[in-house]
């Protein structure tokens, strides 16, 4: 697999930084590879048209290549191919062609990008952000015409409009029926754009909750190889360092009672100084820390409802880095950031994951200290 070179720093890299939100960064200046939705201007000209015919041939080739080809292993020629369509399709729709965002959520949602080695990204954060792509082609009111070309006209934007409705309309319902781990959150947010802009293709598709149970994510964090602890991820290739987990009290006591592919949770804890689990509640307006270390008695202790939402905080040092003491809610120097950040899962009903990628991006310069990277991220959460 060939290097990445940076557009912004110009330096080669093997894999970009993958951060918990699904967004890319480049590992050498940190900069956001992908666009926020608040960046899109979607236009015609010259340029992008250019790049995106390219994209076009060539991710049609790579897709005929593939369907004739019959061993796992695909052709250089072939790869090569794939590999160029998504720069140029990532290209042009960067430089805001709106057919260019249509193709790059086609490679997202079928997963072209595997066949070069991208394999990092799960099915969930795939389809999220193919759903996003063609949202952000909605959402635009016109598509500008910059240079005279015969594109762009009302009749040619409503067309574009309505495939990427249709597409839209494909992912969400195959987001609902397979139950696809998406932030309800999200899946509501796509629909609602479907259903504001073009109200039939919204008829039908629910509004369901399609987000990774608590239990299930507890398993996926906390499971057990060998008798060891590993903290994993959910696609377990980037290790885990901090984790709040949206979950019920019942969610916790099942997993902790789990003696089938799990040790006792507070055994487990007791022996292992390198995980950390505390529950975090809502007490007056702020998430208040309970440590679940050798509590077995914690539900009728803190006064816990079997049915009550909380999240469970999960600190490891199963990637590079090592978690300071103060680091650790016990030192209280980050009570309120911690709060603040449970706060932004509880109101996106979902639950944030960050990876040794994200303890990477978050550190610079003037803040290299664990709890100094923990603030960059609380920022990063306000400003999103």
């Amino acid at each position: 697999m060939s290097r990445e070179t940076c557009r912004f720093c110009g330096k080669k890299y093997d894999n970009p930084l993958v951060l918990f939100d699904g967004a890319r960064a480049c590992p050498k200046c940190r900069r956001q590879i992908t666009l926020r939705d608040d960046e899109v201007d979607f236009k015609f000209n010259d340029q992008n048209i250019e790049q995106f015919e390219k994209a076009e041939i060539l991710y049609l080739e790579s897709i005929k290549s593939i369907s004739n080809h019959k061993s796992d292993e695909l052709p250089r020629d072939t790869k090569f191919k794939i590999k160029a369509a998504i720069k140029f399709a990532t290209e042009a729709f960067e430089l805001g062609h709106p057919e260019a965002a249509i193709l790059l959520s086609d490679m997202y949602f079928y997963q072209i990008d595997s066949f070069v080695g991208d394999k990092d990204m799960d099915l969930a954060e795939r389809y999220r952000l193919a759903a996003w792509l063609l949202v952000s082609v909605l959402k635009d009111n016109e598509f500008q015409n910059e240079e005279g070309n015969n594109q762009g006209d009302a009749f040619a934007d409503s067309k574009i409009k309505e495939r990427a409705a249709r597409k839209l309309k494909t992912i969400l319902n195959e987001i609902a029926i397979n139950q696809i781990p998406v932030s309800p959150a999200d899946f509501e947010s796509f629909r609602k754009t479907l259903e504001a802009y073009f109200p039939s293709m919204a008829e039908g598709i629910e509004a369901v909750n399609v987000s990774k149970g608590g239990y299930s994510l507890i398993q996926d964090l906390l499971r057990m190889d060998d008798g060891k602890r590993i903290v994993g991820s959910l696609n377990g290739t980037r290790p885990v360092n901090l984790a709040f987990i949206n979950c019920s009290v019942a969610d916790i006591e099942t997993a902790m009672e789990d003696s089938t592919n799990y040790m006792s949770l507070y055994r487990q804890l007791s022996k292992s100084g390198d995980v950390y689990i505390y529950l975090f509640r809502r007490e007056a307006g702020e998430y208040q820390w309970y440590s679940l270390r050798n509590k077995p008695e914690f539900k009728d202790e803190i006064g816990l409802k079997r049915a009550e939402k909380v999240f469970l905080g999960v600190f490891a040092s199963g990637g590079r880095r090592k978690h300071d003491k103060d680091v650790l809610p016990d030192g209280d120097s980050l009570t309120r950031s911690y709060s603040n950040i449970i706060s932004h899962a509880r109101d996106n009903d979902t639950s944030l994951i960050f990876t040794d990628d994200d303890f990477a991006f978050f550190t610079d310069k003037k803040h290299k200290k664990p709890h100094e990277i923990i603030l960059n991220l609380e920022r990063y959460l306000e400003n999103r």
